[in-house]
């Protein structure tokens, strides 16, 4: 009984702090003393310290020699992984961010493994702060559904040639090393799973006569040459364009009302003063992320943008309430198609802004991003160029 209260005052102690850094309560970079903590909780520095070791997992911590603890500075990929998981925390908190998977989830790793091809169809496999990141060899031999089914399953999404598996903070950890276990592979990080997705969006995985998928390791030797011939045949280096997806008012993104935006934090793109509450695609490609609370839709492009258009601030806590999804996640689309309908009324009404940040989240992987357009944007009107 003592082992349980312990554990369970550790996991308390990590999701209050975990909540402070998601909502910026704690700065990047911002010291963290565990004898202040002790302090607040009224506990010893012991569970303190296995919280914080817990985070430092998470990479949400880190610990420097001669510097003690502090909240890690973070990548663009990495706000964006916070970012979602802010955005859901309201409407998914116990799933998300308890930490809490069912044992027999874990057992059920076999299931998973199952419904997405079993072991011959994994390439590379990765995890963050939230999910599991697979890199499997053919698509069509896993099912998305079937996996969303699940038992502690809390979503399932593709993006940038990935199959993205949520289970939550803290129990991902566990997944994880039940699942390469399985597959009997390394585990990578998230680089080699992206580098993996590149190749694979490339080219057709390359096959031993078993008929095995290559590992991502087996092939990406193969990726400078091929990348090189892909950019040759496609002009990989022009300028790659975005149009609005509202008509509207174009603006800067630094007069959006809200930090992570006007910050560039989850990367780098404009906004647009929504005139009427239709979204189209702004470019030819793929819904990669649907938002459950339909408030924030991605998609990624033929071109290789990875774009995400959030309509208003903060209306996550509006729960889908004047939104109407016109697509699913796993949907081709062309520029201008219908996405999304919304009641701008409705949620001026509720008392929420209606600017919708238009964000290109690779954008670190861009020479530079350049808006062409301020004030009045019809649908689809060039609004960005980026080299």
């Amino acid at each position: 009984m003592a082992e349980l209260i312990y554990r369970t005052l550790r996991e308390n102690i990590a999701d209050i702090i975990r909540k402070r850094i998601i909502y910026q309560e704690l700065e990047p970079g911002q010291k963290i003393v565990e004898q202040d903590l002790a302090k607040e909780f009224k506990t010893s520095r012991a569970p303190i310290r296995e919280a914080l070791r817990q985070l430092e997992n998470e990479g949400l911590i880190e610990y420097v020699r001669n510097a003690g603890c502090s909240v890690k500075e973070i990548t663009l990929e990495e706000s964006f992984e916070i970012y979602l998981m802010r955005a859901n925390y309201e409407t998914m908190a116990v799933k998300l961010m308890g930490g809490n998977v069912p044992e027999d989830t874990i057992c059920r790793m076999e299931e998973v493994l199952e419904k997405i091809g079993g072991s011959d169809n994994i390439i590379s496999v990765a995890h963050c702060a939230t999910r599991l990141r697979i890199i499997t060899g053919d698509n069509s031999k896993y099912s998305k559904k079937a996996v969303e089914n699940i038992d502690g399953v809390k979503g399932v999404f593709e993006a940038s040639g990935q199959l993205q598996i949520i289970f939550g903070t803290g129990a991902v950890n566990k997944v994880y090393d039940e699942f390469i276990a399985l597959v009997h592979i390394s585990g990578g990080t998230k680089e080699d799973v992206k580098a993996a997705g590149d190749i694979k969006n490339i080219t057709a995985v390359n096959r031993s006569a078993s008929g095995k998928a290559e590992t991502a390791n087996d092939t990406i030797g193969e990726q400078k040459t091929v990348t090189a011939e892909n950019n040759s045949s496609t002009g990989d280096n022009a300028v790659k364009e975005i149009y609005s997806p509202l008509k509207g008012e174009a603006v800067k993104l630094s007069k959006v009302p809200d930090d992570t935006f006007a910050n560039e934090i989850l990367g780098k793109g404009m906004a647009v003063i929504p005139g009427d509450g239709l979204v189209v695609s702004p470019v030819d490609g793929e819904v990669s992320t649907l938002f459950d609370t339909l408030h924030a839709i991605g998609v990624t492009g033929d071109n290789g943008l990875e774009l995400l258009i959030h309509v208003g601030i903060n209306t996550v806590e509006l729960e889908g309430k004047y939104y109407k999804a016109l697509v699913k996640e796993g949907d081709k689309v062309t520029k201008g198609q219908p996405l999304l309908k919304f009641d701008i009324e409705g949620i001026r009404s509720a008392g929420y802004n209606t600017v919708t940040p238009v964000i290109i989240t690779n954008s670190d992987e861009y020479e530079s991003v350049e808006q062409v357009a301020i004030g009045d944007v019809e649908k689809s009107a060039l609004v960005m160029n980026v080299r």
